[in-house]
């Protein structure tokens, strides 16, 4: 059995995240809904509410065989958040970070 993370924050895509979410339950796999915090309620876009499972300071990346990030304006509130800035949490295998010098050749 797989297991996958589903990393959301408000205002997610309501249907990029109960999709999937539906599909990999169906195939009979373990998905975490995962968040800024523990036992949120989260709001999507559309008005659909989910609650979080688990925060992303709480889980490793060794944890899970996918993970999942919905639309919407939920990956951008999650980037910008100040805890997966200082490096807490699940990190993306290679991050944007603007340059603060520009270096034109």
């Amino acid at each position: 059995m797989a297991r996958a993370a589903f990393i959301i924050d408000d205002m997610f895509e309501d249907k990029e995240f109960q999709v999937p979410y539906d599909r990999i339950r169906e195939a009979g796999h373990e998905a975490l809904i995962v968040g800024l915090d523990r036992s949120k309620v989260l709001t999507a876009l559309h008005g659909t509410k989910t609650t979080t499972h688990r925060a992303v300071d709480e889980i490793s990346a060794e944890e899970f065989d996918a993970v999942v990030i919905p639309g919407g304006y939920s990956p951008d509130k999650i980037r910008l958040s100040e805890r997966i800035a200082a490096g807490h949490g699940v990190q993306p295998a290679a991050r944007y970070r603007p340059s603060s010098s520009s270096t034109a050749s």
